[in-house]
């Protein structure tokens, strides 16, 4: 029986309705997952978190300040948390989130497929070589690219690594043109490339139109008026001066 297994560092906001969406879906989604000459097999899957975020690691994490999400991140789909036995756990920094056990758990407890989001951390690395001992396929899903600023010595030093072992998953899913690019770049054959764009819960977004609508009336937007809005951390790397500077060019352009 196909039983998939995702690694992630903590709870994500965007990615829990995901998930949700798997768990309810899983029924359907079975019929696409054929053993050789046997009837479909229920899909199953598990969702593996390295580390608990709190609302002073969410400051320290880019937002500056300290706050819980307004959203359920742990609801509607089987998870656990994996015991992380760094000295200094985060999300911060490579070692931040070590969990050797994963790869005991995805070999006891038959698991067929592991999906990692991003090869960024030590747990990722952990559950990639445990895959590879086991025969467990093992696929990974980022959103990197190659405009990404960095210096030449780290981009030599990336350049070896990562063509070391980017090739050595079973499959890659990309969000868009840029991480094809990227992923091709470091040695992935365009085999195991497979087309995974970001998405968004539409039906939250919908039941939240009529609030979206009152708050441009409270800023005097006009329903012909074009609105660009930026949502994300107010860091350098986000590159929030871009999109005013790119704003401030529009005729009659305003900021809010």
């Amino acid at each position: 029986m196909p039983k998939l297994g995702i690694v992630s560092t903590h709870p994500i906001q965007y990615f829990s309705p995901w998930f949700r969406h798997l768990a309810e879906q899983g029924d359907r989604l079975g019929l696409r997952l054929r053993l050789s000459n046997e009837e479909p097999a229920k899909f199953e899957f598990e969702v593996f978190y390295a580390h608990k975020q709190t609302a002073r690691g969410q400051a320290e994490a880019g937002f500056g300040v300290e706050f819980e999400w307004d959203v359920p991140l742990l609801e509607g789909y089987p998870h656990r948390f994996l015991k992380n036995v760094s000295k200094r756990p985060g999300t911060d920094w490579f070692g931040g989130c070590d969990c050797p056990e994963i790869g005991e758990i995805l070999v006891k407890e038959g698991f067929t497929h592991v999906l990692l989001i991003g090869w960024h951390k030590k747990v990722f690395w952990q559950a990639l070589w445990a895959a590879k001992k086991a025969g467990i396929k093992a696929f990974s899903r980022g959103d990197s690219q190659l405009a990404m600023a960095s210096s030449p010595l780290k981009r030599a030093v990336k350049y070896m690594l990562y063509r070391f072992l980017l090739p050595k998953f079973d499959a890659h899913l990309y969000v868009g043109r840029r991480n094809f690019e990227y992923l091709k770049h470091y040695g992935v054959r365009e085999s195991r490339l497979f087309f995974s764009p970001h998405f968004v819960d539409n039906e939250w977004w919908a039941g939240r139109a009529k609030a979206a609508d009152e708050m441009k009336m409270k800023m005097k937007i006009k329903k012909e008026d074009t609105v660009f809005l930026f949502a994300g951390k107010f860091i350098p790397k986000k590159r929030v001066m871009d999109l005013l500077e790119a704003a401030a060019g529009v005729p009659e352009a305003r900021v809010v």
